[in-house]
């Protein structure tokens, strides 16, 4: 079972209320609370140890939780954690699969924004892998995973192979007033092999000046109608099937009369 407590504001809590993760009384081990259909209510994903599987309780908002929903993993879920992998915007879940004698292993399963998840995908750690974290350690703008390892007292950092820097330059800086600017967008990956697709688009501050295709990894943007003075530019990739979205560092673009 899980239990939960609602507070009282004042430190205390009320009678617990149990909700039941199945059969085994022994699975539970680790949950976490987040948002995981994207309707602004809090959830539940607990790691069942034994059963393999994490259970996802979705909440209705008033503290209470709907039954819950079932997705496998690999042997023995001893951790388990919330966090958006892709940067598609819908929560992920991935485990710490410690004590798995068929090879020591995170799961990480796919959102797809509703509360469903996709079947998990297995990456390799160290032995006996007992809790999992998320950050970005390469400061890529993708989500990578440490995890801790207790048996051969280790740390294993996966790095998050959708990860990719945007760049931007300018074909004339300063300018003038008038004069046609070519803005260039170089996308490429921080770790992983392949030329990412999509598109970047251009802004100037917060205003949107326009959107280029990437062909080999660049895309472009060219404007005569810059104001006078200085122009925050930046770029935001869109991501695809492979590499996540992120945006560039920004680009001071100064105009002269």
């Amino acid at each position: 079972e899980v239990s939960v407590f609602l507070g009282n504001g004042d430190g205390t809590f009320q009678p617990r209320v149990d909700y039941s993760t199945g059969n085994d009384p022994g699975d539970p081990v680790s949950v976490k609370i987040g948002d995981v259909n994207g309707d602004g209510k809090k959830d539940l994903v607990v790691a069942k140890l034994f059963s393999a599987k994490v259970a996802v309780f979705l909440g209705n908002g008033d503290g209470t939780f709907q039954p819950h929903v079932d997705y496998t993993t690999a042997t023995f879920p001893a951790w388990v954690a919330i966090r958006d992998f892709n940067d598609d915007g819908k929560a992920d879940i991935v485990t710490a699969n410690g004590w798995n004698v068929q090879g020591y292993t995170i799961s990480l399963l796919l959102g797809n924004g509703d509360g469903t998840f996709q079947p998990h995908v297995e990456f390799q750690t160290g032995t006996t892998p007992v809790s999992v974290s998320a950050g970005d350690f390469n400061g890529d703008g993708a989500l990578d995973l440490a995890v801790a390892n207790q048996f051969d007292g280790t740390l294993s950092i996966l790095l998050n192979t959708g990860g990719v820097s945007v760049t931007l330059a300018s074909s004339q800086n300063p300018s003038h007033l008038g004069q046609n600017v070519t803005f260039t967008a170089t996308v490429a990956p921080s770790f992983a092999v392949g030329t990412p697709s999509g598109t970047v688009t251009f802004l100037d501050g917060r205003m949107k000046l326009g959107t280029g295709a990437l062909v080999g990894g660049e895309a472009t943007f060219a404007t005569s109608s810059l104001a006078g003075g200085r122009h925050q530019i930046s770029g935001s990739y869109s991501g695809d099937i492979t590499f996540n979205r992120t945006k560039s560092e920004i680009l001071i673009q100064k105009v002269r009369p």
